[in-house]
């Protein structure tokens, strides 16, 4: 009887845990004091790894379904995205954000197109309702 017990106590403190991990996953993250934060998404990939940079700084390599957040501090920034893979396309999409302090901002990359020759990476900003619901529904890295 204690045994089974123990047994069950143990998977309860598991599954909490568990859906403890997966739910801070999903939760903004308040910027430092006098910056903003820029969620950076990845929506379709095509294959190829989007590499993201902002300010000719290196956010991440990111692949379909995936997100990162980044702190910048107030101002025009400069946002690129590069396609990857196993061949090399010159069409880079840039987005500038004009980030106040204390703010958050909410972007996707995509990659669109129907042949490796008309493919292309794209940027869209979006409104903290969708932002919020990517990040339920993709993985941060």
């Amino acid at each position: 009887m204690k045994k089974k017990t123990l047994v069950k106590l143990l998977s309860l403190i598991i599954f909490l845990h568990l859906f403890s991990v997966f739910e801070l996953k999903s939760q903004e993250v308040t910027p430092p004091a006098g910056q903003a934060v820029v969620y950076v998404f990845c929506e379709k990939s095509r294959g190829y790894q989007v590499q993201i940079s902002c300010d000719g700084n290196f956010i991440g390599n990111f692949k379909k379904k995936k997100y990162k957040y980044h702190f910048v501090h107030p101002g025009e920034h400069y946002f690129t995205a590069e396609l990857t893979g196993w061949v090399s396309l010159s069409n880079n999409a840039q987005l500038i954000v004009n980030c106040e302090a204390d703010k958050s901002y909410y972007i996707i990359a995509r990659a669109s197109g129907i042949t490796i020759y008309d493919i292309s990476v794209e940027f869209s900003i979006v409104d903290k309702t969708v932002g919020k619901k990517l990040m339920k529904k993709y993985k941060q890295f």
